[in-house]
């Protein structure tokens, strides 16, 4: 049954939305990532071992916290959140929402790259130098990009848990690649700086737990300002 589960986790997300039409990928993508949460169900008992305000690591069953031990014991079961440092069937199904949130948000910054192409005016000789501007490009790109990302992720011998991970690891990898090319492309040049689409720096899922828990990296992603505008071109700048 679980296996089966697994399959499931793995092809939903990173299939269903790709065939959507243009302008609905995104719409697409929030009922999978939807669909994805709808799955982390169920109870878990929580522990603190580095101390109040770190990442719970959580179990499925109670544990009694040694008296001569860090650990803190949380007052009763809580529902599963992938916030949390999670075991068992949890691993499958939240590295299954993480990789929907992911393609949600490749989606999201495509559709946004797509209404910069089709309502912008004639860029200037600088903007062009900053990246491919033609619709039908983009298109081309993003579905040689999805057969690639199938054939580097999806090659599975052995239907082992392990492997599952690999794959939805790889398809989260190169998913956040291929957002921040779309962004480095299309959404990041000084004349089209978009606060709806900020620099994808981390995956969705580590973003998440940055800003929910920062003590466990060196800070959550950066807060000063998103857009890194182009080198000006000598001429462009007056030299």
């Amino acid at each position: 049954m679980i296996a089966l589960l697994s399959v499931a986790l793995l092809q939903v997300p990173a299939q269903a939305c790709h065939e959507a039409p243009t302008g609905l990928k995104a719409e697409c993508a929030r009922g999978v990532v939807a669909a994805a949460e709808a799955r982390i169900s169920g109870t878990v008992y929580c522990y603190q071992p580095d101390g109040p305000q770190t990442r719970p690591y959580c179990l499925p069953e109670p544990h009694v916290a040694s008296p001569s031990g860090p650990a803190i014991l949380e007052p009763g079961p809580q529902k599963a959140d992938c916030s949390m440092s999670l075991t068992g069937e949890y691993i499958l199904a939240c590295g299954a929402l993480s990789l929907a949130r992911e393609e949600q948000r490749m989606f999201r910054y495509l559709e946004i790259a797509e209404r910069h192409i089709l309502s912008g005016e004639e860029p200037d000789e600088t903007v062009l130098l900053s990246g491919p501007r033609s619709l039908s490009a983009l298109v081309d790109s993003q579905q040689a990009w999805h057969t690639y990302a199938a054939l580097a992720c999806d090659q599975f011998e052995e239907m082992g848990d392990m492997a599952q991970i690999s794959s939805l690891g790889c398809r989260m990898r190169l998913t956040r690649e291929r957002t921040h090319t779309i962004w480095h492309h299309y959404l990041s040049s000084a004349w089209e700086c978009d606060p709806e689409a900020p620099e994808p720096t981390e995956l969705v899922g580590d973003e998440i737990i940055l800003r929910l828990w920062p003590a466990e990296g060196a800070g959550g992603p950066a807060e000063d300002a998103w857009c890194r505008p182009a080198p000006c071109l000598a001429t462009a700048c007056g030299t």
